[in-house]
């Protein structure tokens, strides 16, 4: 059997697959990347970039231990209900 490096032995998410995990945005899962919140991993040979389950879980587990920190992230309702037009 061959070796493997511990990363091919883990699940690893497409951008999107690390939104739904998360349950953000995909825009989200790129700031989060951008500032080097949710570290990614490039695939040779392609234009293409992975999340590790193990990270991604972390982050999960970072949000859950300071809840506030991740308000920013929740989404946002109106505090007055629906606008309505006035006549």
């Amino acid at each position: 059997m061959a070796d493997k490096t511990s990363t091919d032995l883990q699940k690893l998410f497409t951008r999107t697959g690390a939104a739904d995990f998360l349950a953000v945005s995909k825009q989200t899962v790129d700031k989060l990347t951008k500032t080097g919140a949710l570290p990614a991993v490039r695939l040779a040979g392609i234009r293409a970039i992975r999340f590790r389950r193990s990270d991604l879980l972390a982050l999960q587990h970072d949000w859950t231990a300071s809840e506030p920190a991740r308000n920013h992230l929740q989404k946002k309702t109106p505090s007055n209900g629906p606008s309505r037009r006035v006549q």
